[in-house]
């Protein structure tokens, strides 16, 4: 995890490093690579039903079974991730409202639903970093999957790499904080 967060430092002082017009052009550049150049029949079914199963109500469901259903330590993971969602999604909610960034295909959508960050991208960056950390053999899977719909999100034309790479630091950044809290997490009785 410390390799992720060097390797997130360097990107975005990279990033900052050019100029606007750079930065955007560089996130079209990308995009188009992606939408573009993976066309392909597989790519298209597999990132179509990623991005079904990427959206944050499907998370909330998820934790919903595993808080009525589950054993302690699945009540504890729901718990934690629910509080990390709602968190992260939260900010990603104020950050569409504020930044309100055209989405690639020129939808024309409300400032709720704009392209900067990605919400689907927020929600499986927070819930793996959650789940991940409670159950450490089940990390890579959950990061391939979070990455998948990351990427399923710019394959789908929905959103730019950047929205993307702002979603995955943003479930990431509450991924954390939560977990260095979860003792008091826990704690709270809802």
């Amino acid at each position: 995890m410390k390799n992720f967060f060097k390797i997130s430092g360097l990107s975005f002082i990279l990033f900052c490093s050019v100029s606007g017009g750079e930065i955007q052009d560089f996130d079209e550049s990308l995009y188009s690579s992606i939408h573009d150049g993976w066309r392909c029949d597989f790519a298209e079914n597999y990132f179509s039903a990623v991005t079904y199963l990427g959206r944050s109500d499907f998370y909330l469901s998820t934790n919903l079974a595993l808080l009525c259903f589950g054993d302690d330590k699945m009540k504890e993971s729901a718990k934690l991730s629910t509080a990390s969602l709602a968190a992260s999604m939260l900010t990603a909610e104020i950050f569409k409202v504020v930044v309100n960034r055209r989405r690639p295909e020129g939808q024309d959508v409300s400032r709720w639903d704009s392209s900067f960050p990605s919400g689907h991208t927020t929600a499986a960056f927070s819930m793996a970093y959650v789940y991940g950390a409670q159950y450490p053999k089940l990390r890579i899977p959950l990061y391939f999957f979070a990455t998948s719909v990351a990427l399923s999100r710019i394959y789908l034309g929905e959103h730019y790499p950047g929205d993307v790479a702002a979603g995955a630091a943003i479930g990431t950044l509450f991924g954390f904080v939560v977990m260095k809290n979860k003792n008091f997490i826990i704690e709270i009785r809802l």
